[in-house]
């Protein structure tokens, strides 16, 4: 009777797609922390690796992408495991690889930010949303750059502020007496 109760009932599992239950937690926590994403329901997503393919679109690597799960194919995982899942992020490890869990966080971040609050799934008009842009840049993807984490930032963008190099820390004209 346990066997039926656990979502995941292979104990090991070799192929290109696995559920990864290790995302679950960190977005029931971003959604609590981020009032832009608050209506995200958590449950309904089913969390997937692909440890095989490269995730790339017109020559633009992509580190995961959200869609929702066909009505078929809803009714079939019902009736197996009892959940529905209206949503599935798809991972793509290889492009995870190098980096860092406040990365990944903000991978999967960007992904539950696509679902709007009438359910539907939605792009965002730059190639970032706006607080992950002015917030962190466009590089905050790149090999070995050290960002917030996303959790301990409770929800505000001003703690995940990344200094720039020529930005001056106070005005630049002072009264000289």
């Amino acid at each position: 009777m346990a066997e039926e109760s656990r979502l995941i009932v292979v104990d090991e599992w070799s192929g290109k797609y696995m559920i990864n239950e290790v995302y679950r937690d960190p977005a029931k926590k971003l959604v609590q922390k981020f009032p832009e994403i608050k209506h995200v329901p958590v449950e309904a997503i089913l969390f997937i690796d692909n440890v095989d393919g490269n995730g790339k679109n017109r020559d633009k690597v992509k580190f995961a992408e959200i869609r929702k799960v066909p009505d078929k194919w809803q009714d079939l995982v019902k009736q197996m495991t009892n959940r529905t899942f209206c949503y599935m992020v798809e991972f793509y490890k290889k492009n995870l690889e190098d980096m860092t869990w406040s990365q990944v966080l903000l991978v999967l971040y960007r992904e539950l930010r696509k679902i709007d609050t009438d359910g539907e799934l939605k792009a965002y008009a730059i190639e970032e949303w706006p607080e992950v842009f002015y917030s962190l840049g466009t590089d905050w993807q790149d090999k070995h750059r050290l960002i917030t984490n996303l959790i301990e930032a409770n929800g505000d963008w001003d703690n995940m502020r990344q200094p720039r190099l020529f930005e001056p820390t106070e005005s630049s004209l002072r009264r000289v007496k």
